[in-house]
């Protein structure tokens, strides 16, 4: 999803490419847009940045636009991410002097 317009699209990688596909034609998106998680999803937590769009495309006839974007992680040997933030009872270790 796109963090300032809110629009949205499936993010996918395609032979080391990572797009952002099946945004309806017309829609407000820009190079330089930051994407994140949406809350759609089940599996991923929504508003996690995952990158930067680069350049957006679009055929004259298409329903579908698509943005090309650069990941903020090196996701080539990724196959599934899953973030657990922690809960308010969690307690952390500190180190102390």
């Amino acid at each position: 999803m796109n963090k300032r317009s809110r629009v949205q699209g499936l993010l996918e990688n395609k032979m080391g490419v990572s797009m952002m596909t099946l945004i309806p034609t017309g829609s407000d998106i820009q190079s330089g847009d930051t994407l994140i998680t949406s809350n759609i999803s089940t599996v991923f937590p929504k508003g996690f940045r995952v990158g930067t769009v680069k350049k957006i495309q679009q055929a004259p006839d298409a329903v579908y636009m698509s943005a090309i974007f650069i990941p903020f992680v090196d996701i080539s040997n990724l196959e599934q991410v899953i973030i657990l933030p922690p809960t308010k009872e969690e307690q952390y270790d500190t180190i102390s002097d």
